[in-house]
């Protein structure tokens, strides 16, 4: 790509915006900040900020006039050799090893990775278009004297740090000392690789700690398959939207989430009779923001016997609905509940000892291999169903009628 040389200087209103920010934190902007390409304000491993300038002594810039996978039509290209300051010290420490770089802003590829714990600095990523697929980038971090430290990376096995990644995604540091980069490969082994790196404050190094391949065929480099492409796709849009999230072995363990479970007893069928869900603390005719209060936030949705039926985080195996077919979304008037949050040991004998005969029973005139239990408590119509009378009951059924 051709390009003509342009000089190019920042206005006023970049010098202005930048000092107020600079003021707000007690760091004062220097000469190179206010005339950077970017600025940054960062954290050391004390957690002590600092302002950290990309800039160039000289810089020219062009349009894209031909889209590519280094800029769309419209596009500014910046080109020049940059280098970077710290808190206005006189020290520039060069980037791209001193050589001309091309800088596209609307690709995003210059940018900070924050800190998850303290311990850990922010993280200054400077990266460099390869292809569609990727970008190489250098890494840096700002010591508590302001001096401006280049990371190296430690591949697992080796010993020698070199001082450039490819990625597809953002770098994180998704928890403590642990980062992670996400590369994408269209070729041979084609597929989604998540690499772990361990933060080594004393060398200011990451080394790898593992690579997990999700993808067709086999990974290189030593990668794990964990699973299939699809499988791959899922996890990168919880990457690319969850900002503490990883695929890692290093990833914390979520809290387990204390499920609902239908609650049969002796105080079943008074608590049906009075319009709740037993064992799930529900009553018919919540709104479904007094639902997610007690279950956690919506996790899925299905439509089942004409109404929406809604599921939450703390009741995987219940589905419950606030509209039927006609109407718009209303109060809570239905429930299925299957799986976990029936009771483990349920049966027919089980369910007659506390809820009685059943008004009727028999095969389902709808499903003909399925059997069923009918009863009506107050205003809520019960069904249990099961695939027979001598199998487990598998489903249970409330619905309030006017």
């Amino acid at each position: 790509m051709s390009r003509k040389r342009i000089k190019w200087k920042r206005g006023l209103m970049a010098l202005t915006l930048l000092a107020m920010i600079a003021a707000a934190i007690g760091v004062a902007p220097s000469a190179e900040a206010a005339a950077a390409r970017y600025s940054f304000q960062v954290k050391d491993t004390a957690g002590k900020v600092h302002v950290v300038a990309f800039a160039s002594d000289k810089e020219s810039k062009e349009t894209v006039k031909d889209p590519s996978a280094f800029g769309n039509e419209g596009d500014i290209i910046y080109s020049g050799s940059y280098y970077l300051v710290a808190d206005g010290k006189k020290q520039k420490t060069a980037v791209n090893n001193g050589k001309p770089m091309d800088v596209n802003p609307s690709q995003n590829i210059i940018y900070k990775v924050a800190s998850a714990a303290k311990g850990t600095p922010d993280l200054i990523v400077i990266g460099q278009r390869d292809s569609s697929n990727y970008y190489t980038f250098e890494a840096y971090a700002v010591t508590a004297s302001s001096a401006i430290k280049k990371l190296g990376f430690v591949a697992k096995g080796k010993s020698k740090a070199g001082y450039a990644l490819s990625t597809s995604y953002k770098m994180k540091n998704f928890t403590s000392i642990y980062f992670q980069t996400v590369a994408y490969n269209n070729a041979d082994a084609a597929g989604w690789y998540f690499t772990t790196y361990k933060w080594d404050a004393n060398a200011y190094l990451l080394k790898e700690t593992e690579t997990l391949f999700y993808g067709y065929d086999s990974p290189y480099g030593g990668a794990t398959k964990k699973g299939d492409y699809n499988a791959g796709s899922a996890l990168i849009k919880r990457y690319a939207n969850e900002p503490a999230f990883a695929v890692s072995s290093s990833m914390p363990k979520a809290p387990a989430v204390k499920a609902y479970q239908f609650a049969l007893d002796s105080n079943t069928k008074a608590n049906l009779t009075a319009g709740k869900i037993p064992g799930f603390n529900l009553t018919m005719g919540m709104s479904k923001a007094q639902v997610q209060k007690l279950l956690g936030k919506q996790t899925d949705s299905y439509y089942s016997a004409g109404a929406d039926f809604a599921i939450f985080e703390k009741a995987p195996n219940t589905g419950l609905s606030f509209s039927a077919a006609l109407e718009p979304t209303g109060p809570l008037f239905a429930a299925e509940i299957g799986g976990a949050q029936l009771p483990a040991n349920l049966t027919w004998a089980m369910i007659e000892k506390y809820l009685g005969k059943p008004e009727s029973q028999g095969e389902s005139e709808v499903d003909f291999d399925e059997y069923y239990y009918y009863y009506r408590f107050g205003k809520i119509d019960v069904y249990i169903d099961g695939k027979s009378k001598t199998s487990k009951p598998y489903l249970i059924t409330l619905i309030q009628k006017g």
